[in-house]
């Protein structure tokens, strides 16, 4: 059977629409960055230094979207992405006692958000506690917090109350 070149053309284009209608109904479980990958975003690299970068799909989209935001200084959008990423993280939180890598993920990427809208005293505490039940070391949580300790001592006479209170009355 011959095909002809407008033949041919047109069954590519069908092949391709559907791969991409296949590709938009597919479940993605999880962004996975290799090793110091180069197309991560800079605010996440000190997360993929040691080992490979896995991040739960929705919760990375929202973080990109915070970060487009913030890079155009849109503060009311920023705080709308970081309700999404907090909202994501919580839905996504596992069921059972047991943490796992995406959700160390997770709350390391909510953190940095907090971090980057100068919350910087909600962020050392949620660091803090990250750091804490992080002991795989998945996430940079540990050196934030130094890094927050250091350049930012004055606040360790504010009580986690404070914290608290401060931060939502900044929302």
């Amino acid at each position: 059977m011959y095909v002809t070149s407008k033949e041919q053309a047109a069954l590519d284009l069908v092949k391709r629409e559907r791969l991409i209608t296949i590709l938009k109904s597919s479940t993605i479980n999880y962004a996975h960055f290799s090793c110091k990958s180069q197309i991560i975003p800079k605010e996440l690299q000190q997360d993929v230094i040691k080992s490979d970068g896995c991040f739960h799909p929705l919760v990375y989209a929202y973080f990109l979207r915070f970060l487009c935001c913030y890079h155009l200084h849109d503060q009311f959008s920023c705080e709308d992405a970081m309700q999404q990423i907090a909202r994501a993280t919580f839905e996504t939180r596992p069921t059972e006692n047991s943490m796992n890598r995406l959700c160390f993920q997770s709350l390391i990427i909510f953190g940095i958000a907090v971090q980057m809208t100068g919350r910087l005293d909600i962020a050392k505490l949620y660091f803090k506690e990250l750091a804490k039940m992080d002991m795989d070391v998945y996430t940079s949580a540990a050196i934030k917090l130094s890094e927050l300790t250091q350049s930012h001592d004055h606040y360790c006479d504010v009580t986690i109350y404070e914290l608290i209170f401060n931060f939502l009355e900044s929302c």
